[in-house]
């Protein structure tokens, strides 16, 4: 772990860590997702001792063992003898011992008591999709090429997890128990409701769309915090910063051929909109669930990224100004030879298969 992550978990165990710490140390876990296990093994020895016994109780017991003092339930005051300073030092030992005994076992009781978090992690390369059901009850799709950490159990008092990537929540309702899922731009605090998030960090945008019930979104800035509650069929949009996505993953590594190209973020920094239904029943952010793959007016450059988590494969397309033409179209559940045959049908343009590699051009 880096120091500026030790720093952070320092103060998160003192209880002594700002809001804006703690977002900083929640996307340093993000960013490593390797730190998660070593931070939730580390949080199980985190002990914080409490005083047990007040100044006045310790006094009434010390003055019981060395026999000084008039005893309150006597009503005859007698007249001791001094005690011998052999007789005061073992007094002494034996009251020590007699308190950090008993502090050991409160503790001891309380630190039992307590639920322990044991995180897991669970990810999906491309290709690949999974579903999940945590202890409390709650379900989730995770789609390709995503990251999630989650507690075996939850503590008392929240349900927290992490998300890099996409998935699908089905939350059981606890109506004392919000469930918090914590991604790099955004905070969704809910009780009980189905919705989708979309956080992958290759892409210039982070997205949550609620499907039904209500959930609480807060925004991560850099200087400001900002809260927005969502209504059913409606859906939030955050954009990157700039500067984040100028550190993004070089496109060239994935095999994209194009420059990332950042949006207005001054003008459109985090949106709103209403989430829309095709065909009858199906809504574009949770079709992926369904193994439908759905696509309106979307530039090939962006479809190309979401073809090579969905099936697995690198795309590299040899022109720009091609890479810019939009296209609308559904797949349900088809080859990658198909889709393609599909997307030759929208706009003419020819293609190469070698291995798991797709040129167009």
């Amino acid at each position: 772990m880096n120091e500026r992550l030790w720093e952070l978990l320092a103060k998160y165990w003192a209880d002594r860590i700002s809001s804006e710490e703690k977002a900083e140390m929640e996307r340093l876990l993000l960013e490593h997702p390797d730190h998660w296990l070593k931070t939730g093994l580390m949080q199980q020895i985190a002990w914080r001792p409490e005083q047990m016994l007040s100044a006045k109780q310790a006094d009434r017991i010390c003055d019981r063992i060395v026999g000084s003092g008039p005893d309150p339930q006597s009503k005859k005051h007698t007249v001791r003898k001094k005690a011998p300073v052999h007789y005061w030092r073992l007094a002494i030992v034996t009251l020590a011992i007699l308190l950090i005994s008993t502090f050991s076992l409160v503790l001891y009781r309380n630190h039992q008591g307590q639920s322990t978090l044991l995180w897991q992690q669970v990810s999906t390369t491309n290709g690949m999709k999974t579903t999940l059901r945590l202890a409390d009850g709650s379900e989730l799709w995770l789609n390709a090429g995503s990251t999630l950490r989650y507690p075996e159990n939850f503590n008392e008092k929240t349900r927290e997890v992490y998300l890099s990537g996409e998935a699908y929540f089905k939350i059981a309702h606890r109506a004392s128990k919000p469930f918090v899922i914590h991604t790099h731009d955004m905070d969704i605090k809910v009780l009980g409701t189905e919705f989708d998030v979309r956080a992958y960090a290759d892409e210039g945008y982070s997205e949550t769309s609620l499907i039904k019930g209500a959930v609480e979104v807060t925004v991560n800035r850099e200087k400001q915090r900002q809260q927005i509650f969502l209504k059913p069929k409606q859906k939030i949009i955050v954009q990157k910063s700039s500067m984040e996505i100028k550190n993004m993953e070089d496109p060239q590594a994935s095999g994209l051929n194009l420059p990332v190209q950042a949006a207005d973020t001054a003008t459109r920094d985090v949106v709103l909109e209403p989430i829309s239904i095709v065909d009858g029943d199906i809504i574009p952010e949770t079709a992926w669930k369904e193994n439908t793959l759905l696509f309106e007016d979307e530039p090939l450059q962006s479809l190309a990224r979401r073809l090579e988590r969905w099936y697995g494969v690198k795309i590299v397309i040899r022109d720009a100004a091609f890479a810019q033409q939009r296209f609308t179209g559904r797949a349900d559940n088809v080859s990658l030879e198909r889709l393609l045959h599909i997307l030759q049908m929208i706009k003419p343009f020819k293609y190469a298969i070698h291995d798991k590699q797709v040129i167009i051009q």
